[in-house]
């Protein structure tokens, strides 16, 4: 009696077990370990995780990937490039080692995408681009505002100028000044004759 309770309880974790890695599977990506969520609220699209798991990281074109990695170390005289070299040093089988306490070792993942998703760098791009937009304005309308500041101060600097000049040649005596107006920046030059 005791020994079936144990080994039904035993199935019922397992079973437990079973789910909850099943319902991660359905929920969260394998590859990137990103949830549906996540796809769902950059995107607002509710099919955004689903053609992720399927297209971008589908995990049976990592094993594909795999399997071609193995079947070109193997070729004879072919050297794999730099990539796949890399790649395959991640995930060679461990070398017996006399040492080995037995376990299994699991593979080197570095390389796999984790938390990273081209369509959540796109969503982020366009969120970005979205802001800065609206920063652009902003900006503008400020450098708007400042040119505004600009040609006001230079139009009283001109007047000032001219009520000084006109006061200049009343009290001198100078009969021939010439001004000339700049461009658009408003600079004067004052030469006497």
């Amino acid at each position: 009696m005791i020994v079936t309770s144990v080994v039904i309880d035993a199935f019922g974790q397992s079973r437990t077990e079973d789910h909850e890695h099943r319902e991660f599977l359905k929920e969260s990506c394998y590859i990137c370990g990103l949830k549906e969520e996540d796809f769902i609220k950059a995107t607002g699209d509710r099919t955004a995780f689903e053609r992720h798991v399927n297209e971008e990281h589908n995990v049976w074109m990592y094993v594909q990937y795999f399997l071609h990695l193995w079947e070109v170390a193997d070729r004879e005289g072919h050297e794999p490039s730099g990539q796949e070299a890399y790649v395959l040093r991640k995930i060679a089988p461990p070398q017996a080692n006399p040492a080995s306490t037995g376990q299994p070792q699991a593979i080197d993942v570095e390389f796999f995408p984790q938390g990273r998703a081209r369509v959540l760098e796109h969503a982020s791009r366009l969120e970005r681009r979205k802001n800065a937009g609206s920063k652009e304005v902003g900006i503008k309308s400020d450098v708007d505002d400042l040119r505004d500041a600009v040609r006001h101060t230079t139009s009283m600097l001109h007047s000032v100028m001219d009520e000084h000049l006109s006061n200049s040649r009343a009290t001198s005596g100078v009969t021939s000044k010439k001004i000339r107006r700049g461009g658009s920046d408003g600079a004067h030059v004052v030469r006497a004759s």
